[in-house]
């Protein structure tokens, strides 16, 4: 998921958890910091993201 100011982060639960109002609920979350060539990941834990503030919700599919 990008963020505003370009934050990324990585949710590791398989499927993030929705209420009606569109809340997200992300489990063992990280913070992907892309430097250069590579990146860094710092843990966030529980990240719980506003339903109002999304904007779109998908599945890469590879």
């Amino acid at each position: 998921m990008i963020l505003l100011r370009y934050r990324t982060i990585v949710p590791h639960s398989p499927h993030p958890s929705t209420a009606l109002s569109a809340n997200l609920v992300l489990q063992d979350t990280v913070e992907r910091t892309h430097v250069a060539d590579g990146y860094s990941d710092a843990y966030r834990g529980v990240f719980v993201i506003r339903g109002e503030n999304v904007v779109l919700l998908g599945e890469i599919v590879s």
